[in-house]
């Protein structure tokens, strides 16, 4: 069997690096990298040893619409399913990556399965345009794999088939354990020397990691969250704040002038490398984000999340206590820091909350499982004409066993 795996992001390659190690130990796995984040997916390939089969190189720059995007991935991505001809597409998450992968799979009549489905803030332009993008992805698979019982039941809402839903837990938690194993230390601190931040600063003061990304927060929510980080890094001097500021210009532009004149123990960086973030992450004492991917990877190492969102697709992380949806408010931003500073019994039970939400590190050997049954390799082969095929059964077989 013949798969194509679709990624164009720096979370999209994340999350599917473990997936695609396990998969080619029993398939052709054919990769394909959008080029839709190059530079920030390219550290991801080489830290994975990921081999990539095509790269169509079709990245954003501030010129280009997401409109121009879609329409060169649509192009492009056509041409590599005319030129291989996959037996299924793989796709992960909600990005226009994810959305023309799926598309265009189904334009070819193949077979798409969706890595990370069901996941639903309900608000359409929170995020923006990734709402839409995962709910159009959900109308457009034939295999969904959501990584927790809420996005199983966000489909099984929404009319998908109960027989092709795959509860498998979410990979993020695969690549933190494949990043931990392979994870060094010396490099971490070459990288983060750049900024001053030394290996003392790393193990002796409480680490504060930030990152801010989301159309929505770009303006005045992101001022307002500048001023917290200020106010909050002049409260507590012994704690230091590491700011990875993403390469979008109008994030650069506020966070660079608002922190012209800032408090010494502030660090604005470039973006970090993924096994830096991984060591930030083992070591935070807090993280403040509106990613996605922070929610859940801060969640499953045990360090508490202060959501700068207004509302979250991750609902199982604000439900479950591991973190809080804050929004750009500096009151309840920094009444919760506040919190979980001054309050250690609170602070060590929201850090045990979310140890399991995503499940136990095994999403991808799930999904390789799932593959091999020979009922799915069946309707793989035959597909359209298996697409009425009832898999129900299978499940039965202790392939989904969350």
């Amino acid at each position: 069997m013949k798969i194509a795996v679709v990624f164009g992001t720096r979370p999209e390659a994340i999350k599917l690096a473990p997936v695609i190690k396990q998969l080619r130990e029993k398939f052709e796995t054919i990769v394909i990298n959008s080029g839709q984040h190059h530079n920030l997916v390219q550290q991801i390939i080489d830290f994975f040893h990921i081999e990539v089969d095509y790269d169509l190189r079709a990245y954003v720059s501030k010129d280009r619409t997401l409109p121009q995007l879609s329409s060169m991935l649509i192009e492009n991505l056509d041409r590599v399913y005319s030129e291989i001809s996959p037996d299924l597409v793989i796709v992960q998450g909600d990005t226009m990556t994810t959305f023309t992968g799926a598309f265009v799979g189904f334009l070819h009549k193949k077979p798409v399965a969706h890595v990370e489905a069901g996941l639903r803030s309900f608000s359409k332009f929170a995020p923006f345009p990734e709402e839409l993008m995962r709910e159009m992805v959900g109308r457009l698979a034939d295999l969904h794999f959501p990584p927790t019982v809420v996005d199983k039941e966000n489909l099984l809402n929404e009319n998908i088939r109960p027989d092709r839903i795959f509860l498998v837990g979410n990979t993020v938690v695969d690549a933190l354990k494949l990043g931990n194993s392979i994870l060094d230390e010396n490099q971490v601190f070459q990288e983060l020397k750049e900024y001053g931040i030394t290996p003392d600063i790393l193990k002796d003061r409480k680490i504060v990691l930030i990152t801010s990304h989301r159309r929505e927060n770009i303006g005045e929510p992101l001022v307002r969250i500048c001023q917290s980080i200020k106010h909050l890094a002049q409260e507590y001097p012994d704690f230091v704040f590491i700011w990875s500021m993403h390469p979008n210009p109008e994030v650069k532009e506020i966070v660079s002038n608002y922190m012209q004149t800032k408090p010494d123990n502030i660090y604005i960086t470039k973006p970090v490398s993924y096994p830096t973030m991984i060591y930030l992450l083992n070591h935070a004492f807090l993280v403040l984000t509106d990613s996605g991917g922070l929610q859940e990877e801060s969640a499953s190492i045990g360090v508490p999340v202060l959501v700068l969102r207004t509302v979250t697709e991750r609902s199982v992380v604000i439900d479950a206590g591991a973190g809080f949806l804050v929004d750009s408010d500096r009151n309840k931003i920094e009444y919760y820091f506040n919190k979980l500073v001054q309050d250690k019994e609170f602070y060590k039970e929201v850090s045990d909350r979310g140890e399991h939400l995503f499940g136990d590190g095994t999403a991808s050997i799930r999904i390789q499982k799932l593959l091999e049954n020979n009922e799915v390799q069946k309707f793989i082969k035959d597909y359209p004409l298996t697409e009425k095929m009832n898999l129900e059964h299978i499940k039965k077989e202790g392939i989904e066993i969350l």
